[in-house]
């Protein structure tokens, strides 16, 4: 159709620091308009970024196809609109296939920021196949706050994945322009195949679709183009970020999605799809290691006797004997085996499989996807690194160990205690120290703090109303002490009790915060989730040393898996400024963080000044033991 040629505006002047892209129907041009950006010194072109001009040029792409420019209004498929602009910046500009690139780090937008190549970029996160660079998955989506990017990042994450899985399966063509025809064989060129996938469910998907409709769109595709033969490897990108076989949202317009990790069991024999620890970990009490796997297993089928085929520490110390005893959980999809806790530093490993059963068919796991069960090949084996059993010290000398749970419970009405941020939702207030006490951070004195009811302290500037998440490198830009950044309510909504508040309390010379039975957000202004309670202690007036700060952590069971445990919080401290020495970050978005349980409490102290107070009390004790008089002579 004529009239379709892209009208393209290089440095337009009716904006800063942006791009857009208008699309209307078909026999009508698109327009691209490229801003400066100003923020970095000098001014930077947006129209010399690749990735932000084939994110823009993907609106126009996407919008056609869904729609002929008017399908994609909803909240979530607004999001995907993002989604489907990064996803092709980064399949557009792809030149490697290897191993070493599939678990790289890909930022966006560092050019138009003035960054490096390897830059924090614009997105919360760098995009990437490895999980410990980029850890979102759609439990996540309640962090997003109907922000169209952030819900396009959480697509984008399962996209990347899937083409991760084909290029794994097929091979890398860099010859992106010779594109993917039907009847084509996928041998080679993986990525070249997704590329086919995504474009062709555009077409197939319907009006304003959800996460979930558009994801059924790419395994439609793929039924249709190549006979359903890589729907493994793409459910299994899917279900590994949350879009999983029982995933659900009410409509696209919805603010709130239940994630699910499951895949389909008539797909698959039963196979592990994670396991925790895994990677490098800090834990003071580390005793045991989870298998998830991606359907119910028949419990009677494992034998730690037979099953457990490998447990090995450090130096590769044989551990089999340290195992205590198993537990089934999470309908019978969760196994834990469970060992007398280990302190030794270094690199672990335990292998289970292949002959546990799955509940359905008795067949064995097929861990390797290949169709045939059973076989030696098809075991499992966790792997982690134990680096330390306290997290720190950081460049500001703070270090966290567990300490025993404080018996706190401050209740509105109470002596002494004061209603800090109550009957509101994302509120936040100054707490002015009482007269003659200061707190000491990171080697500055603070006499005031800003409190947000989404669980985290703001010290030398105001908290944020709407930051829910972050790993405390840029944001917040104050410093901060977090025990629970999340998105908690303080209006008395569906909680237990009767006092839903930020409340505080002098004890001495301990300033006690408490989180009093706030709800988790889940939709409209209305928390449908139990109460939690938590307290930030603050110890003051310390002189010229860091004050010591506890998490003390009574309840934190939200009755919803989603949001209990930490699941979607950020918890640890930081300096003021972007940091990467001076911070803390004890978790994020973890429900099995052994500092951030339920009944559990963490000091975060600085060290250095801890272990010099030390040694000057050593030397007090050892000069008073020093007998007085005339040295005798020796013989």
């Amino acid at each position: 159709m004529g009239n379709d040629r892209v009208q393209a505006d290089a440095q337009d002047g009716s904006g800063t620091s942006n791009a857009n892209f208008a699309t209307p129907g078909d026999g009508s041009s698109g327009r691209m308009q490229m801003y400066l950006f100003t923020a970095p010194t000098p001014d930077r072109d947006g129209d010399l970024d690749a990735q932000v001009m084939i994110h823009e040029y993907g609106h126009g792409v996407s919008n056609r196809l869904t729609g002929n420019g008017n399908g994609l209004n909803a909240l979530q498929s607004g999001g995907m609109g993002e989604g489907w602009g990064d996803w092709w910046s980064l399949m557009l500009l792809q030149t490697d296939g290897s191993a070493t690139a599939q678990n790289a780090a890909y930022p966006v937008g560092t050019y138009v920021l003035n960054q490096p190549l390897n830059g924090a970029g614009i997105r919360r996160q760098p995009y990437s196949n490895n999980m410990s660079i980029n850890t979102q998955t759609l439990n996540d989506y309640a962090g997003s706050t109907g922000d169209v990017h952030a819900i396009g990042e959480l697509w984008v994450d399962a996209l990347w994945d899937a083409s991760w899985n084909l290029i794994r399966k097929y091979g890398f063509n860099s010859d992106v322009a010779r594109g993917y025809a039907p009847g084509d064989s996928p041998t080679g060129q993986g990525n070249l195949l997704m590329l086919r996938l995504v474009m062709d469910a555009l077409k197939l998907q319907p009006l304003n679709p959800s996460l979930f409709q558009a994801r059924d769109a790419v395994l439609a595709a793929d039924q249709a183009i190549n006979g359903g033969a890589d729907l493994k490897e793409l459910w299994q990108a899917f279900a590994r970020r949350g879009y999983g076989a029982n995933a659900s949202t009410a409509s696209s317009n919805s603010s709130t999605v239940t994630a699910n990790f499951d895949l389909p069991a008539a797909l698959f024999d039963p196979f592990v799809s994670s396991s925790s620890p895994n990677g490098n970990f800090t834990d003071p009490n580390f005793a045991n290691v989870k298998f998830n796997f991606d359907e119910p297993m028949n419990t009677a089928s494992f034998d730690p006797a037979v099953d457990i085929t490998s447990f090995a520490g450090p130096g590769g110390t044989d551990l089999r004997s340290a195992v205590t005893g198993f537990a089934w959980s999470n309908g019978n999809k969760t196994l834990t085996v469970n060992f007398g806790t280990q302190i030794g530093l270094g690199a672990y490993s335990m292998t289970i499989g292949p002959n546990i059963l799955a509940a359905d068919d008795n067949h064995a796991m097929d861990q390797n996807i290949d169709g045939s069960a059973g076989h030696p090949n098809d075991n499992f084996t966790a792997t982690m690194t134990l680096t330390d059993r306290f997290p720190g010290p950081d460049g500001g000398g703070y270090e966290a160990s567990p300490v025993a749970p404080q018996n706190i419970d401050l209740q509105i009405g109470q002596a002494g205690v004061t209603s800090l941020v109550n009957a509101t939702d994302d509120g936040n207030a100054t707490l002015t120290l009482p007269a003659g006490n200061t707190f000491r951070f990171y080697g500055t004195n603070y006499t005031s703090l800003n409190v947000s009811a989404n669980g985290w302290i703001a010290l030398g500037g105001t908290a944020s109303t709407t930051l829910l998440t972050s790993n405390l490198t840029t944001t917040p830009t104050t410093a901060a002490i977090v025990p629970a950044m999340d998105d908690w309510m303080t209006n008395n909504s569906n909680s237990t009790g009767t006092d839903s508040a930020v409340l505080w309390k002098q004890n001495g010379n301990d300033l006690i915060i408490e989180w009093s039975d706030v709800p988790h957000w889940i939709t409209g202004t209305t928390g449908t989730t139990s109460g939690v309670t938590f307290q930030a202690v603050l110890h003051m007036n310390t002189g010229a040393g860091n004050g010591d700060i506890i998490f003390n952590y009574p309840d934190l069971d939200t009755a919803n898996a989603s949001f209990s445990f930490g699941a979607t919080a950020s918890v640890g401290i930081k300096a003021a400024g972007t940091q990467g020495a001076s911070r803390l970050l004890i978790s994020q978005n973890r429900n099995d963080n052994a500092f951030v349980q339920q009944g559990k409490a963490m000091v975060h102290r600085d060290v250095g000044q801890w272990n010099a107070l030390r040694r000057r009390q050593r030397q007090r004790r050892a000069g008073s033991r020093r007998v007085a008089g005339p040295r005798r002579a020796r013989l």
